[in-house]
């Protein structure tokens, strides 16, 4: 058997790099074609809070707690009610949310929501709970984590 030689070898030998730049369009338009976009994940519209001079925050919040191990709490200390559940839409948060959302419709200002966020709680358990509250038109909502 011979060997080729250098000079033996083709010129201009012919590449498979067309093809693979098919390929490459071919599964780019399979998966933007293949992607659902989840409805309930779309922005969230939140109101940051202002500082208005001497004016003290209202008296009534809404206080919800997400803790380390992803249990959802709503009120504080020895009042709170556990709200978590295995449906991403926390149906027993909307539940509580209720009287506060019907106060507003009937012309009662918003109250806000202080959302209490332990570092070690799992991004999914935030997102479903500021859907819940986007869900109900909820948008003051004052963020801050545990001492």
């Amino acid at each position: 058997m011979r060997m080729p030689r250098f000079e033996d070898v083709d010129e201009h030998p012919r590449n498979g790099v067309a093809s693979m730049v098919d390929v490459a369009f071919l599964m780019l338009v399979f998966f933007l074609v293949a992607t659902t976009i989840v409805p309930t994940e779309r922005d969230l519209m939140m109101k940051a809070p202002t500082h208005r001079g001497d004016v003290e925050a209202p008296t009534l919040p809404i206080h919800l707690e997400i803790e380390d191990d992803g249990s959802i709490w709503w009120g504080e200390e020895s009042g709170r009610l556990p709200v978590a559940s295995d449906d991403r839409r926390l149906p027993e948060l909307l539940a509580l949310l209720e009287p506060a959302v019907e106060a507003v419709r009937a012309g009662g200002e918003e109250p806000p929501v202080v959302l209490k966020v332990a570092d070690g709680a799992k991004q999914q358990d935030f997102i479903n709970v500021m859907d819940a509250l986007a869900s109900v038109e909820m948008t003051r909502i004052w963020l801050t984590d545990f001492e």
